[in-house]
């Protein structure tokens, strides 16, 4: 059903933001509301942005290791083309860039800014009815309307099927934290976390048990005692099989040599990671890609 209502809708994000804190604060994380818009009377309706912002910050939250922040940023887009509010959404300790889930299934385009500073940014927008007092025509618009040949449909479609495509990266996870969520919540938390900084550093040969432990602020004994009994093997051990996994998958759906892919997983010698492949499925690299192309 569709029932909008005129009204600021500064107050209204500001609330949304304060409903996720409880949440926020249950994960250790600092949960942050700030906007350079003193009040915005638009006509709108809640339930448009209200579900697509409550997911984007309880993912974001979720992922973000304990004793960082998230902060929720709000700006007015106005141009005579576009009339939209900007919500940036942005964590510290972690790049989650790589983790397709936090945006799947948005309404809204999100847009996810890379930082490369253990740091993400997504970008949502809100696209509103532009008031009758700023209305500005668009003379001789563009062939295919006045949004030219990216209307906002299509940039939705497109961040659609880009999200859903990344989604299948972690398919096999998500029965592991199903059944986690139903037995111990804290601990699909856990895997969650533990799951989004191994992604975020895969390429990062200096990446281990200890970086982990300390992203987590944990220390590597109680890392182990947490991480063992869900996973079955040690942390060291489950940061290797991410590396074997990503590896396995890029040489299945990629052009890139096997030194290439060697440095893409973490690993600085070719040799190491040949042996690491075959202790972790039994077949070298070179085999496993040449069978592919037979």
């Amino acid at each position: 059903m569709n029932y909008p209502v005129q009204a600021d809708v500064i107050p209204f994000l500001n609330n949304i933001v304060q409903s996720c804190r409880p949440f926020a604060v249950a994960q250790s994380v600092n949960l942050l509301f700030k906007t350079n818009i003193s009040d915005l009377i638009v006509h709108y309706n809640p339930e448009e942005i209200g579900m697509d912002l409550i997911q984007l910050i309880c993912r974001i939250v979720t992922f973000t290791p304990q004793n960082h922040q998230v902060t929720i940023r709000t700006a007015l887009e106005n141009t005579p083309s576009r009339y939209f509010i900007k919500i940036d959404i942005e964590n510290s300790g972690v790049n989650l860039s790589r983790i397709g889930e936090i945006t799947a299934k948005l309404k809204h385009p999100c847009i996810v800014h890379n930082q490369y500073d253990n740091k993400t940014i997504y970008e949502l927008q809100w696209h509103l009815k532009r008031p009758a007092d700023l209305e500005v025509p668009l003379l001789n618009p563009p062939e295919g309307g006045a949004f030219g040949e990216h209307p906002p449909y299509d940039v939705r479609h497109y961040f659609d099927s880009i999200r859903q495509r990344m989604s299948k990266a972690f398919s096999r996870k998500e029965t592991l934290y199903d059944i986690l969520l139903k037995k111990n919540p804290q601990d699909a938390i856990l895997l969650k976390k533990v799951d989004a900084l191994i992604q975020a550093h895969l390429d990062d040969e200096d990446f281990d048990t200890d970086y982990l432990a300390k992203a987590l602020a944990m220390s590597r004994m109680h890392l182990h005692r947490k991480l063992k009994p869900i996973l079955n093997k040690t942390p060291a051990d489950y940061i290797r099989s991410k590396r074997m996994e990503h590896a396995k998958k890029l040489i299945e759906t990629t052009d890139l040599t096997i030194g290439e892919i060697c440095f893409q997983v973490g690993y600085q010698s070719q040799s190491h990671f040949s042996k690491a492949f075959v202790a972790h499925f039994g077949v070298r690299p070179t085999a496993f890609k040449k069978h592919l192309n037979t």
